[in-house]
């Protein structure tokens, strides 16, 4: 019996920074989460949360993209192209001192953090205004659920949407595993 649900779609969000280190240019990676902003600004769940007590967000009826540097568990699909792609890998981390995965530079391979990529106003993914994004590149990827709610949004996000939907690519093929925040 095949399942009944519908594939659910993410984004991987590659941009260029200038490594803070090396100086030269590196590609650069994020995940841009589809959710349905109501008019009240709250995130439409899909559903209650299942038995795992995770909570779907409603991706088939997003009309808003969030945009957030790290998942809770990248498949394994991902993790490859994303290495491949712009330097996203296991790196340790300082505070917990458990690996996690983070953006590297392709040239020296240091560590290029979510605070230098998300929030200084030349960032990538600080998305500050419209303009900013014909810089960055959109992977359509569809997998088996969404399960989270994304930390931040931003007054962008329902352009953002509409830009990721009409200037995309395709992964290369559908992952049958859930993505969790």
């Amino acid at each position: 019996m095949t399942d009944p649900t519908p594939l659910r779609r993410i984004y991987l969000v590659l941009g260029k920074r200038e490594c803070w280190k090396c100086h030269k240019e590196t590609s650069v990676a994020a995940f841009g989460i589809p959710y349905r902003a109501d008019n009240d600004e709250s995130i439409a769940i899909a559903h209650a949360p299942n038995e795992a007590g995770h909570i779907a967000i409603d991706t088939a009826n997003a009309n808003a993209l969030a945009i957030v540097p790290a998942l809770g568990c990248v498949p394994g699909e991902i993790r490859d192209y994303l290495h491949k792609r712009c330097g996203y890998k296991p790196v340790g981390a300082r505070a917990s001192k458990a690996p996690s995965l983070g953006n590297t530079c392709t040239s020296c391979d240091a560590l290029q953090g979510s605070r230098y990529l998300f929030e200084e106003p030349s960032s990538p993914f600080a998305l500050t205004a419209i303009n900013k994004l014909p810089a960055l590149e959109f992977i359509r990827v569809e997998v088996a659920g969404v399960f989270g709610v994304p930390a931040t949004r931003t007054d962008f996000d329902q352009a953002l949407f509409t830009w990721a939907r009409d200037h995309h690519a395709e992964f290369h093929k559908q992952l049958g595993e859930g993505i969790y925040l």
